[in-house]
């Protein structure tokens, strides 16, 4: 039940942004200003609007603002969909603001890519645990399960490494996944704060 209302949740939410965003698109932005594109936001979707401006930035490999004539050059592709978001009101599919996750930690929800990533690497990065299972109470999530695996490879995007699993199943399901690329005996547990050694899968 804990589970079905949090798909629902989800679910509503992203119906209300995604309207919203369009009518933002639509109404607001009318035709994409990038470098005299002239494409007309009409009658699509507003994951096509995000994909279609994402797609200019992506064509622009030194991270120039290309749209209204700005020529703002940004880091790195992140950083210039972060600037055409805030700057212009334009969103991408880094910042479009229909991604919802929810964080069982500090129990919100997060509304887009960029800003999940943002809260993962501001509150969970340093605040790695030994402990890698589902706490529940009275049949709620209260802390999502991670994966031993993935949480120790912190070179890996932070929707990777802080991947949260509030199904027990799903959780094995993706560390059956790791296990399959594995030689056993391993020397050290994947997770970053265990040493111990493993025979097989079986002891893992």
């Amino acid at each position: 039940m804990n589970n079905h209302l949090l798909q629902y949740q989800r679910k509503r939410l992203k119906e209300m942004s995604r309207q919203e965003i369009k009518n933002h698109f639509e109404r607001y932005l009318a035709t994409c200003r990038w470098n005299g594109c002239g494409y007309r936001f009409k009658l699509m979707t507003a994951g096509s609007y995000s994909l279609h401006v994402s797609r200019h930035a992506e064509a622009n490999q030194i991270h120039q603002c290309l749209w209204n004539r700005c020529s703002y050059i940004a880091q790195d592709l992140k950083a210039l969909s972060t600037h055409l978001s805030e700057a212009h009101s334009v969103p991408t599919e880094w910042t479009i603001p229909t991604r919802y996750h929810f964080c069982f930690e500090h129990a919100t929800w997060v509304f887009s890519d960029r800003v999940w990533e943002d809260h993962l690497e501001k509150l969970h990065l340093n605040t790695i645990s030994d402990y890698c299972g589902i706490i529940k109470q009275h049949g709620l999530v209260i802390v999502a399960a991670s994966c031993p695996f993935c949480i120790g490879n912190l070179e890996s995007s932070p929707h990777i490494w802080a991947a949260q699993f509030d199904d027990v199943f799903g959780l094995h399901k993706h560390i059956k996944e790791h296990l399959v690329t594995l030689d056993f005996p391993l020397s050290q547990c994947p997770h970053p704060l265990c040493s111990d050694s493993l025979e097989n899968d079986q002891a893992f």
